[in-house]
């Protein structure tokens, strides 16, 4: 059996599905592979779990700290409305 390289991930947000998607988008224009996972999970969720649901934002466990700063400037430079 041909050995598997296994990918280590870590989460790098959790919590609703627009502010998810806006920071996979961020992420992956800066060069960080990022996915969002849940997210069929996320969209019932009004419907059937609440807010027992969130969405994750995953990216490779290398790129974590790299995902963090970039998320700290996003959040330092975000402002709902604008």
């Amino acid at each position: 059996m041909p050995k598997q390289n296994k990918i280590e991930v870590a989460e790098v947000y959790r919590g609703a599905l627009w502010n998810a998607t806006m920071i996979q988008q961020m992420l992956n224009e800066n060069g960080i592979e990022a996915y969002i996972q849940d997210e069929f999970a996320g969209i019932a969720s009004p419907y059937t779990f609440g807010n027992l649901a969130p969405i994750k934002v995953i990216v490779n466990a290398a790129d974590l700290e790299k995902a963090k700063a970039y998320l700290e400037d996003f959040n330092n430079n975000y402002k709902e409305g604008e």
